[in-house]
């Protein structure tokens, strides 16, 4: 998914079809992102899965992954609740450097996204060589996990296309926090900062 809305993302930029990148809402590495990203691993590895994997595994009728969305719903619940702490956390100190890869080891981006490209391609000869792409399941309606990355690279392209936002389903999470949050706890709503801020999308 990574390697691939790279390189289609990259075309659509250079062809003028995408004006701005990297993505506007993209701000600085900060402390945040480093507490955010042992939580968001942690997380993944007990939860046995993403944001989105949580989604259609519990979509397949699991009901240890129903109890997984839950706690990310929860989760989301208690992040709006102390997020004028969270934001507080994000300051403790930001990396003043540009915010992409390449500009901070200040190398060309298309050389940079090619070199890039090539090591995977290398993976992805060696991976069909090993027959690792063809993935075995009787589920009617399985699709190999493969092209599943490659329409879901496509679809976020086109979502930046149409939408002006790239695919992500990390908002509709928040909403569904607010929403929770205003259902069981209005007396919080005029309080929290968060629930009255526009959405994104």
């Amino acid at each position: 998914i990574i390697f691939l809305s790279m390189l289609l993302f990259q075309i659509s930029y250079s062809c003028g079809i995408v004006s701005l990148m990297p993505y506007p809402l993209v701000g600085k590495a900060n402390f945040g992102n480093i507490i955010g990203g042992l939580l968001f691993g942690i997380g993944m590895v007990l939860a046995g899965g993403c944001v989105i994997g949580v989604l259609y595994k519990m979509a397949m009728g699991t009901f240890i992954y129903f109890v997984a969305f839950m706690g990310i719903i929860i989760g989301s619940v208690i992040y709006i609740i102390f997020n004028r702490f969270f934001d507080s956390v994000k300051n403790v100190f930001v990396i003043n450097s540009p915010l992409t890869l390449d500009n901070s080891l200040n190398i060309n981006t298309i050389m940079f996204k090619s070199i890039l490209l090539m090591i995977m391609l290398i993976f992805i000869l060696k991976w069909q060589k090993q027959n690792d792409f063809k993935v075995k399941n009787y589920a009617q309606g399985f699709i190999n996990p493969f092209y599943t990355a490659v329409i879901i690279s496509f679809g976020s392209l086109i979502s930046y296309i149409i939408a002006g936002m790239p695919l992500g389903v990390t908002t509709t999470y928040t909403k569904l926090g607010v929403f929770f949050t205003k259902l069981f706890i209005p007396d919080l709503n005029e309080k929290i900062e968060i629930i009255n801020k526009i959405p994104l999308n």
